[in-house]
């Protein structure tokens, strides 16, 4: 059930894109390549997200944290 879960790992491809850019400055690599796998990335947490009204927050549940052995 838990590799189900390890969906953080998405959020990991979007810093990379980033890092990509920060890296080698290539403005046209992120408009063309990088910008659209961060969109994509985006969507999907926003699928995946809940407004908890008692809380007045938004809520992701179901993940599983990166450090998986603790």
């Amino acid at each position: 059930m838990g590799v189900f879960r390890e969906i953080h790992v998405n959020a990991d491809i979007a810093i990379a894109q980033w890092q990509l850019l920060l890296a080698t400055g290539d403005v046209a690599w992120l408009k063309e390549y990088g910008w659209p796998v961060i969109r994509e990335i985006a969507q999907f947490w926003v699928s995946r997200v809940e407004y908890n009204p008692a809380g007045r927050r938004y809520e992701i549940h179901h993940v599983t944290s990166p450090d998986e052995a603790v």
